[in-house]
């Protein structure tokens, strides 16, 4: 009667040992995940930045132009008749 249970917890030893080395391969492959989402947010998030700080910065190169020529005709001194 012992030697069937002891044939039995081995039976199963490997099966919950399979088990068990699945569910740390899904753990690990969850913590991956997190981590690269949040990497994938942070850069996401830079990558929102910078676009604004470029579409800023060709506003206000237009701005200057748009300055640079209108103060330009404005100020432009009257051509001499000689």
């Amino acid at each position: 009667m012992t030697v069937s249970t002891q044939n039995g917890s081995s039976r199963y030893r490997g099966l919950i040992l399979s088990i068990a080395a699945f569910l740390a391969l899904i753990g690990v492959l969850l913590a991956f995940t997190f981590y690269t989402s949040s990497v994938l947010e942070r850069n996401t998030t830079l990558v929102n930045i910078s676009n604004k700080t470029a579409n800023n910065a060709q506003a206000i190169i237009k701005d200057l132009f748009d300055l640079q020529s209108s103060v330009g005709s404005i100020l432009t001194p009257p051509s001499k008749a000689c």
